[in-house]
């Protein structure tokens, strides 16, 4: 008897284990891996506008017939600016740099793109499990009632707890902290590339990150947690990217 007790304490110590270690290599290894993910943003997106600042935005490239800003012409500058910048920084996901090609695999209609950036009438409803959805509107209404930079701040890492508690899937898990970590990066780039000023006109920028996030990376879900990972921070940096272009237009 004390023999089947001691193989059963083995067995069950050595499942055990073995669910620990499948945990452990599924999703985001630890929190230092999200916070390379979430930096990515913000040089990929200074390694676009750097790209942006070496054209001009009265190019017949970004401009249409009637000599108006062509919204999506930039959209396709950034994309194809994003990739090139991808291709050289992996994102790490679960220990392994993402397959750059799943962003070659997301069909994205030009106006589902043109969509993504306008963000008058925003309707939460672009993921299937509607409680992403649901979490992002009242992320993006809490943090958008904060009115300093270090309330922004708490704000998020409240939201970055929270959902450590709310979704107990992983892959949903990751998606949210994905969007959740783009938006901290981005909010503290353009806070501080606003000289730290008082005016809010940055903060307009750094919420076309996080529309951006989610709204691409919705897409990207098509290829599962990982798609949503990399197609959300690529759509994170063309968003904000489009809106300082868009920002300098005349």
């Amino acid at each position: 008897m004390k023999k089947i007790f001691f193989l059963l304490t083995i067995i069950s110590f050595l499942i055990s284990c073995n669910n620990e270690e499948i945990n452990q290599k599924e999703g985001f290894l630890n929190s230092k891996e999200i916070e390379n993910y979430a930096k990515m943003h913000s040089s990929g997106l200074e390694f676009c506008i750097d790209k942006f600042k070496s054209s001009n935005l009265n190019n017949e490239l970004f401009r249409t017939s009637n000599n108006q800003i062509d919204t999506l012409a930039l959209i396709n500058f950034f994309e194809e600016e994003t990739r090139n910048y991808l291709a050289n920084n992996p994102v790490i996901y679960n220990g392994k740099a993402i397959d750059l090609n799943i962003l070659n695999q997301i069909n994205i209609s030009d106006s589902d793109k043109i969509k993504t950036v306008s963000h008058s009438n925003f309707s939460y409803d672009w993921y299937t499990n509607n409680e992403i959805n649901l979490f992002f509107k009242d992320f993006i209404q809490d943090i958008s009632s904060k009115s300093t930079i270090n309330e922004i701040n708490s704000t998020i890492s409240i939201y970055s707890n929270s959902a450590e508690i709310k979704f107990s899937k992983k892959e949903d898990l990751d998606i949210v902290l994905s969007f959740i970590n783009i938006t901290k990066d981005s909010v503290n780039h353009w806070y501080k590339k606003s000289n730290n000023t008082a005016s809010r006109g940055w903060f307009a920028l750094a919420m076309a990150d996080a529309y951006g996030a989610f709204t691409w990376g919705s897409f990207g879900m098509a290829a599962g947690p990982a798609g949503a990972i990399i197609v959300g921070l690529n759509g994170a940096i063309i968003d904000s990217a489009v809106a300082y272009a868009l920002g300098l237009a005349p």
